[in-house]
């Protein structure tokens, strides 16, 4: 080849300090690295889950939701985007970065029963979020242990207001609740309300398209 190609560095103090053998001990280098990630994980101006989602489109209006309701709301939101415009891809791209900054250990998805195998398999294929559901028969030998057990489930609605299920799923505690069809719980006299209003919850994320129909929805996020 007639083209020959150099290069020449700075002379940094760091470039002087390698070449000098000069450096600090490990421990220091991870203190920094800790350091660097608390000041990531101080906001939400960059959500540090999106490089690892590669099956979903990225639309920006979602991206800047799922910002607003972890910097402004404190997670708890109702969101009441019309149809189609992806209130599931906006909640569980929310749930992703709160597992993704290690702030939550336990999901809890309420869903209408003819949902529950859609949410389970758009979480794992496209946010590699692995739950069980109640349409797990063979897991529900021990109604106790299903409910102690799993850290992230994904249960029909009228399953988890059923008598049998109704005391175990109030009496735990989850990081993240979602309710999917949240119109569902039509007013507080219901028992999908006082369900979800029982619920011991950090985080409650509410989907819905008619959010002008129900104003009590608001008491639960509050």
């Amino acid at each position: 080849m007639d083209d020959f190609y150099s290069f020449s560095f700075k002379q940094t103090s760091a470039l002087v300090a390698l070449k000098n053998h000069q450096y600090d001990d490990l421990d220091y280098y991870k203190a920094r690295n800790q350091l660097f990630n608390l000041s990531v994980m101080a906001d939400y101006d960059q959500l540090v889950c999106l490089p690892s989602l590669t099956n979903i489109d990225k639309y920006w209006y979602q991206i800047e939701t799922a910002r607003r309701v972890l910097r402004q709301f404190g997670g708890r939101a109702l969101l009441a985007d019309e149809v189609g415009l992806g209130k599931t891809i906006e909640a569980a791209l929310i749930c992703k970065e709160y597992f993704a900054r290690g702030q939550i250990q336990s999901l809890l998805v309420l869903t209408p029963a003819s949902l529950v195998s859609q949410w389970q398999s758009e979480l794992a294929e496209k946010f590699a979020i692995d739950t069980v559901t109640t349409d797990d028969k063979h897991l529900q030998q021990d109604l106790t242990e299903f409910w102690t057990e799993h850290p992230r489930m994904v249960a029909s609605l009228n399953t988890a207001k059923s008598a049998k299920h109704l005391p175990l799923v109030t009496g735990r505690s989850w990081d993240l609740v979602i309710v999917d069809e949240a119109h569902h719980l039509k007013n507080s006299r219901t028992i999908n309300w006082k369900l979800v209003n029982s619920l011991s919850k950090r985080f409650i994320l509410m989907l819905t398209a008619t959010r002008s129909k129900i104003p009590w929805l608001n008491c639960i996020i509050c």
